[in-house]
Parts: structure tokens; sequence; C-alpha cells
């Protein structure tokens, strides 16, 4: 790259090479604050752009305002845009229009952007994320490559997400919640506050989870079910559609759970238990008689 305070008129008289001119577009509606870093045949229209800002070659900027310190990598388009101070967008990315990206921020390589996005600071996405329309993220989220963000999803501040996860539409994940690799969690989903998805877990559609669950490597929560604060589900278990966990409840490794069945506040449920639909457990009496403070039922 090379730098040059430059605009239309005057790249010539900067001792920009006239081969080097010759490749650049920047229209007389472009604002530049100081010196940009230009590779060849970058395009910017109607843009502001902050001073130490970095274009790389084939760059296109419409309509946009970068900060400063902003690294937008080769064929990578950003449109009508707002970006903060020393925001890094790698090669061939997308940031649609109404979008805003937050200081410090860094974008892969083969991301999309949708239009009307908000996107805090300090946040990492990983290459080949996709974030559709209308999605908001917190300050500080990390999302490993390969992820797809639906329509209308808030991601808190501090969420982590692994490879290739997928979150469908108006989702909500609380602040401070982990998802390792290809979780999927379904349609209008809650998930509350540091909450831990295992790999391959799965959240059905319109599922509610409260804060500070965990759900283990391959477990199911079925569809419109509801899990209470401080629940651990053992891996590769599943819970059919339309159930309730109450608080505190311990549902072990490999079980099978039926639909609409109600397990009840700091119920334990061995390993490799079935519940048929409908089914109800509750605490042994004995836990119920001494309050069901401390100790679980075995059932």
């Amino acid at each position: 790259m090379i730098a040059y305070h430059v605009n239309e008129d005057t790249l010539l008289e900067c001792g920009a090479p006239e081969e080097v001119a010759a490749k650049l577009f920047l229209d007389r509606s472009v604002e530049l604050m100081g010196d940009i870093h230009l590779g060849n045949n970058v395009c910017v229209r109607s843009s502001i752009i902050g001073p130490d800002v970095q274009l790389g070659s084939d760059a296109r900027v419409v309509d946009s305002r970068l900060g400063p310190l902003c690294k937008i990598g080769q064929r990578s388009t950003i449109e009508d845009c707002t970006l903060g101070r020393g925001v890094d967008v790698e090669y061939s990315s997308a940031i649609d229009s109404g979008t805003t990206v937050g200081i410090g921020t860094r974008i892969g390589h083969h991301c999309r952007i949708g239009r009307n996005c908000r996107v805090g600071a300090g946040c990492t996405i990983g290459h080949g994320v996709q974030l559709e329309n209308c999605v908001v993220l917190g300050d500080g989220v990390s999302i490993i490559g390969q992820c797809t963000i639906g329509y209308g999803s808030a991601i808190e501040s501090g969420v982590s997400l692994g490879k290739g996860c997928i979150i469908e539409y108006g989702c909500r994940l609380g602040a401070g919640s982990v998802l390792q690799e290809y979780v999927r969690i379904g349609r209008c989903c809650r998930l509350g506050v540091a909450c831990a998805l295992q790999d391959e877990a799965r959240l059905g559609d319109w599922a509610s989870i409260g804060s500070q669950c965990t759900i283990g490597e391959k477990a199911i929560v079925g569809e419109y079910s509801h899990l209470d604060w401080r629940i651990r589900v053992g891996d590769r278990t599943a819970i059919g559609d339309d159930c309730v966990v109450c608080e505190g409840a311990d549902i072990g490794a490999d079980c099978i759970i039926g639909t609409r069945c109600w397990v009840e506040s700091r119920a334990y449920v061995q390993t490799d238990t079935r519940m048929d639909d409908g089914e109800y457990r509750m605490l042994a009496q004995a836990d119920r008689s001494a309050g069901g403070d401390d100790e679980k039922a075995n059932v």
C-alpha cells in the first residue's frame, strides 16, 4: 500500500504516479481527515474517512463513515455504515447499510453483516460468519468461524460462540453465556445469563432456558420447553416438547424425558432414566420433610 493525503483533484499533485491515480476512484463528496493508505482499484463515494485508514485493493466504501485507524481488506464492501476507531475488516467481507460497528472490533474474512445491525465494541467475529438483518451484538462478543445469527436476534455482552453455531431468528442470548461448537438454537429461544451449552447441544423453537444452566453435549431441549435457573442436563439427554424443569433440578446423562413432563425443583433424575409423556417427578418424601434444601432425591 501507498499512503497519500488525497482527493480526486490532488492525487497527482501529491506525487502519486499517474498509473496509481488512474486505478483509484474518490468522488468529490469524499471527506478525508488525514493520510490514508490505498491499494489498487479502490472506490470511495460520499464517505468520511478518518486518519490512518487502510483500504485494500478492490475495496469499496460508499456513503459510510470510517473512524481513525480502520482497516478494510481486499475486495471488501462497506455501504452506508459507521465504523468506530480501529475496526479491522478482513478481505472479501461485506457490511450492509444502516449497520454500526463499535471501537476495536475485528471482522474476519468472507463475513457478511446484514442491514441495520449493531455490533458492540471489542467484538471478535471469525471468518465466514453471517449476521442477518437487525442483529444486535453486545460489547466483547466472540464468534468463532462459520456461525449464522438469524434475523433480529440479540446476543448480550461477553457471549462466546464456538465454530459452526446456528442461532435462528428472534433469539436472545444472555450475557456471559458460552456455546461450544455446532450448537443450534431454534427460533425465538431465550437463553439466560451465564449459561453453558456443550458441543452439538440443541434447543427447539421457543424454548426458554434460565440463568446459570448447563446443557450437556448432544443434549436436546424440545420446542416450547422451559428450564428454570441453575439446572444441569447431562450429555445426550433428550427433553421433549412442552416440558417444565424447575429450579435446581439435575438430569443425568442419556435420559429420555417425554413430552409435557414436569421435573420438580431440586429433583435428581438418574442416568438412563426414561420418563413417559406427561409424567411428574418430584423430591422423595424424606427430602421433602427435611425441606429439600441441600439434598437431591434419586428417582
